[in-house]
């Protein structure tokens, strides 16, 4: 087949990195071409393959014959976009204490699929059951509209999903401002609609198989991760309605805490299950990205325990630090050693602000051990509490390499130090630096609220 002929079936978004790919192999200057693109298949289905092709006659200063073959490689870059969109998921919903925001969180990843350019999200009313929006596109349609005030278990549109995604495509509905397609995603945990969410196209009316699989694979695993923000929301209220009926007191305590360390253990068999699925070449991508997200689960565990342990009262802030400090180096690996200093200070923190500092302890820990400890058979970490008057500043240290120098000017960007950086910046007058001497300087300032 020509190249011209051939050409045609190209994805046209795809034929300019083709040709550029191309260019230096027709021109003489290169032996080959290695390129990876989308082609149409005989159904109209973009596929992706990779094409290795070459001269097929030497001694030619520009070449007029090649030869060549395509690979297949849609499956293997599905399973890639895949596991990266679910990643993504991960680390949003993971950083999400609030509902909305996990919601909108993972509407904003979704939506960004091709081909939707548009999205919305509808809950059940707590009072009447009924779809209510929280999240509203600018695409107002028929679809929308004929969701909003239905209740789920009767509304036909919700029955048919089941568990998976409807696409509409084209929809063909009677208003003449409609997109091309849309795609209603029902987000449930155990067999209960919690969330409705609904992406639309404006121009394109097919939704790739790509987009598909994972729609089809997130919608439950979506619902159980909200699910455990939105029973630790509830949970959390019931806590301080207990709080007026002493005699009811204990057994609502213990039902909280019961539930939240069921929902973090759930999450975590998750993604331990989430493993089995994958290939041994994606398992090993997502090994990293896996731990880092059942360290973080594992650190909110610890404090809800410490909490749970004084009836969610105040807690010593050198006790909560030494506890996750040493909760994260409960991994170290063999011949390699910590040891842990936390200045003692009467400073006591209110289970609102344990949840947070939690977290930057955390991460800060999780640094120490990723970047210290391959370097050194000994690590020493330093923690220091300075407060005068309604100042107080957290300066944390440990001996290993110091951050690299795209970390001192800000330029590396990670789910670990964004974490860092937002938390900072939520606390009044919140400053934060990083520096080295001797190893590793975290330094944080901020004001006490009163």
């Amino acid at each position: 087949m020509e190249f011209s002929s051939w050409n045609d079936l190209v994805h046209p978004d795809d034929r300019e990195l083709l040709a550029a790919a191309r260019a230096p192999m027709v021109e003489g200057a290169a032996a080959g071409c290695s390129c990876e693109y989308r082609v149409a298949r005989s159904d109209g289905e973009y596929i992706r393959v990779r094409e290795l092709s070459a001269p097929s006659e030497t001694g030619s200063a520009r070449p007029t014959g090649f030869a060549g073959f395509h690979e297949d490689v849609d499956s293997r870059w599905r399973s890639e976009v895949r596991l990266d969109v679910q990643r993504q998921l991960g680390g949003v919903i993971a950083a999400c204490t609030d509902y909305r925001a996990a919601l909108s969180g993972a509407l904003d990843i979704l939506s960004a699929l091709d081909p939707f350019d548009d999205g919305s999200v509808l809950v059940p009313s707590g009072e009447s059951g009924e779809l209510t929006p929280i999240i509203q596109g600018d695409t107002g349609n028929a679809l929308f509209e004929s969701l909003v005030g239905c209740r789920p278990e009767t509304s036909p549109v919700c029955r048919c999903c089941s568990g998976s995604p409807v696409y509409y495509s084209p929809l063909g509905m009677p208003s003449g401002n409609e997109p091309a397609c849309a795609c209603m995603l029902p987000v449930e945990f155990g067999g209960r609609m919690i969330a409705v969410m609904l992406f639309t196209s404006s121009d394109v009316g097919v939704v790739p198989l790509a987009t598909r699989e994972i729609l089809g694979s997130v919608s439950q695993w979506i619902g159980r991760a909200l699910s455990m923000i939105l029973n630790v929301s509830r949970l959390e209220e019931m806590y301080r309605q207990a709080r007026e009926d002493a005699e009811t007191r204990s057994e609502l305590l213990k039902e909280v805490n019961h539930r939240v360390k069921n929902n973090l253990a759930a999450i975590i068999g998750m993604l331990y299950a989430e493993e089995r699925f994958l290939d041994p070449t994606q398992a090993l991508a997502w090994a990293p990205v896996r731990q880092d997200l059942i360290r973080r689960i594992e650190g909110l565990a610890v404090v809800h325990s410490m909490l749970s342990a004084v009836r969610w009262a105040p807690i010593p802030f050198s006790d909560l630090a030494e506890s996750l400090i040493n909760a994260v180096m409960k991994v170290l690996p063999p011949g390699r050693s910590c040891s842990v200093q936390v200045a003692r200070s009467p400073w006591m923190l209110r289970s609102d602000q344990a949840h947070n500092f939690g977290m930057l302890i955390n991460e800060l820990a999780a640094n120490t051990l990723k970047h210290a400890v391959p370097f050194r058979e000994h690590v020493s970490i330093i923690l220091e509490i300075l407060i005068n008057g309604d100042e107080v500043r957290l300066t944390y240290r440990d001996d290993g390499p110091g951050f690299p120098r795209d970390v001192l000017a800000l330029e590396r960007h990670s789910l670990g130090f964004e974490l860092v950086r937002n938390i900072v910046r939520s606390f009044p007058g919140g400053e934060i630096a990083f520096g080295n001497a001797d190893g590793a300087v975290v330094d944080i300032t901020f004001h006490r609220r009163s």
